[in-house]
C-alpha cells in the first residue's frame, strides 16, 4: 500500500502532465475535460468526453472493407505520435 505522500506524488505528476493531454485533438478522439483533485483521499477524478460507438465497434463493422480501417488506423498513430510529440516538445 501506498503512503498518502506516495499518492500525493503521483497526483501532482498527473496533474502536471494533463495540459498535454487535454491538448490532444482528433476526431477518432475523446478529448479529455478536466481532472479533478478532491483535497482528502487517494483518487484522482478524470473528466472526459464519451461516444456511444467505440473504435472496436466501427473497426468490427469495417471487417474486411480493409481500405477504411488502413485511414482510421493511421489517423489514431497520427494523433498521438505526430502530434503528442510537438506538444511533449512544447512543454
Amino acid at each position: 500500500m501506498f503512503a498518502i505522500e506516495s499518492y500525493q506524488n503521483i497526483h501532482i505528476q498527473i496533474i502536471g502532465r494533463f495540459p498535454s493531454l487535454k491538448a490532444l485533438r482528433h476526431a477518432h478522439l475523446c478529448s479529455y475535460i478536466d481532472v479533478i483533485n478532491p483535497k482528502y483521499g487517494d483518487r484522482l477524478f478524470v473528466i472526459s468526453e464519451h461516444f456511444p460507438v467505440s473504435l472496436k465497434l466501427r473497426l468490427d463493422a469495417l471487417r474486411g472493407d480493409e481500405e477504411p480501417r488502413y485511414h482510421i488506423n493511421n489517423d489514431i498513430i497520427y494523433a498521438f505520435i505526430v502530434k503528442g510529440w510537438r506538444l511533449m516538445m512544447e512543454a
